[in-house]
């Protein structure tokens, strides 16, 4: 068992992949147990959207100063030491009563989990200097896993022991993970790459920013990833659409759901071969264009044919991801830490603010008007990478 763990772990791809899976398990785990926290403290709708904002954000705007230091240290260490603080944090749910020391774990934990992405991929980036899009595309396949398990595992668990339970269950891997990455970073042979920096944390950080301004076409795709973030919210109301407007059962449109997330492996593996066979521009505009054409059938079809459309633009709509990762380092190799870390904060800001704005559309206008609101949106992208990214 040892050798078997040794041999899955060997390379850094490996081990941030199967990471990668383990950070959306946990993060994923909170959707399916919101139900049990809400009936356990009887929360209004309103607090349980901004507690999910307030994790959003939390992890999203924390991305940025975790990128900076990402670039300073040994990147293995800093993620074990996450992974270390997620186990601790999990297990303190278990005694957790009070709503204010659960709100405050949530906070503290969605604050470690920043840590992860911008630290994972500048190791990623510094370590394979070849064919980066397929790189990205296996480490982001992890993720989208770890996003297939969590409703599955996170339902069942809470369901049958109680939600506290599902977290109490997480620490156990994220220690394991944390000793793991430590063990990783002194292996002999195990390199990492320092940005060597004389400026303070605060002036290097206003120096990147400078430097996304100054840069159109590194601006186009932190934008594009703010597109790309609006289209999130497609993620959460497809379980919504499917019971509220074709009658599915919640297990129905809960294994779409899943299914729809398990097609973003599929995706992310293929955009990220195609991205270094065709580059980043013409990936990003078919991918936005065949989505803008997807989204407007969906209030017009049902059954059978409604979840293959669904499985097609999961697949589209992931693999714009390691396009974009694989990008953001065309332009300058230091600060990297910073680049990913702002990929991370547009994506999970604008995201946050699409599911905010789709749920109005729905109350006023119907569900149905969001998938013509998603269409626009993705022909926008479309429009804008055509004439804003070099080929």
């Amino acid at each position: 068992m040892r050798l078997t763990i040794k041999k899955v772990l060997k390379s850094k791809l490996s081990f941030f992949t199967i990471s990668h899976g383990l950070v959306h398990t946990i993060t994923g785990s909170l959707a399916p147990v919101l139900p049990l926290i809400r009936s356990e403290f009887n929360l209004s709708y309103t607090l349980i959207g901004a507690l999910t904002l307030l994790s959003s954000l939390t992890l999203g705007i924390a991305s940025i100063p975790a990128g900076v230091i990402s670039d300073r240290v040994n990147r293995l260490k800093f993620v074990s030491s996450m992974f270390m603080l997620i186990g601790i944090l999990c297990a303190l749910f278990l005694l957790a009563t009070k709503l204010w020391i659960i709100i405050l774990l949530f906070s503290f934990l969605f604050l470690c989990f920043s840590i992860f992405h911008p630290s994972a991929q500048v190791s990623l980036f510094y370590e394979y200097s070849c064919k980066r899009g397929s790189t990205f595309g296996i480490y982001e396949s992890g993720g989208n896993f770890g996003m297939f398990l969590a409703p599955i595992l996170a339902g069942f668990i809470g369901s049958k022991f109680g939600w506290r339970s599902v977290y109490g269950i997480w620490s156990v891997p994220a220690i394991i993970v944390a000793l793991l990455a430590w063990f990783k970073s002194a292996e002999k042979g195990t390199k990492n790459y320092i940005y060597n920096s004389n400026k303070p944390f605060t002036k290097e950080t206003f120096h990147w920013i400078r430097f996304v301004l100054a840069h159109r076409e590194l601006r186009s795709i932190f934008i594009i990833q703010g597109i790309f973030g609006l289209l999130w919210a497609v993620v959460v109301f497809i379980p919504l659409f499917l019971v509220d407007k074709r009658g599915f059962s919640v297990e129905g449109a809960g294994l779409i759901l899943a299914l729809f997330l398990l097609g973003g492996v599929v995706g992310k593996i293929m955009g990220g071969k195609l991205c270094d066979k065709w580059g980043k521009k013409k990936v990003i505009i078919s991918c936005f264009f065949l989505l803008g054409l997807f989204y407007p059938l969906i209030p017009f079809i049902f059954g059978f044919t409604l979840i293959l459309v669904f499985l097609a633009s999961s697949i589209i709509f992931f693999m714009i991801v390691p396009v974009l990762l694989t990008s953001v380092a065309d332009f300058t190799q230091e600060g990297l830490g910073f680049n990913y870390g702002l990929l991370t904060l547009m994506g999970a800001s604008f995201g946050s603010i699409s599911r905010l704005f789709s749920g109005i559309i729905s109350d006023i206008w119907g569900m149905e008007v969001i998938f013509f609101m998603f269409s626009i949106i993705a022909l926008a992208g479309a429009v804008f990478s055509f004439f804003c990214l070099s080929s």
